[in-house]
């Protein structure tokens, strides 16, 4: 049977990061994305990330002074010195260019 295809990465212990930065590109020059596509952060190595790292993705809100709401996940493969590139694990809204990420504790 069919088995959705998932990144393994080993963990030695959960270690709490303090990074946030943005999605800076999408795939294929599109302007929305969906689960399972690829992204790239404004983050690498040089902020801390790591292969495996996990980040939420948050919505702007609508109006100013109501707080951001989590629209998706996504887990970095592959990180270069200041930037890195992700999976999208799960989205509730389309991602796009510009939302914001934050470590996901």
């Amino acid at each position: 049977p069919y088995q959705e295809p998932t990144l393994v990465y080993q963990t030695a212990e959960k270690i709490s990061k303090d990074i946030s930065g943005y999605i800076i590109e999408v795939t294929g020059g599109r302007t929305l994305i969906g689960q399972t596509d690829f992204v790239y952060l404004d983050k690498g190595r040089a902020d801390g990330v790591d292969p495996g790292d996990k980040f939420l993705v948050y919505a702007q809100p609508e109006k100013s002074g109501f707080p951001k709401r989590v629209i998706g996940e996504v887990q970095v493969f592959l990180v270069k010195d200041n930037t890195s590139t992700a999976v999208v694990q799960t989205c509730t809204d389309p991602l796009a260019r510009g939302d914001a990420v934050a470590f996901k504790k």
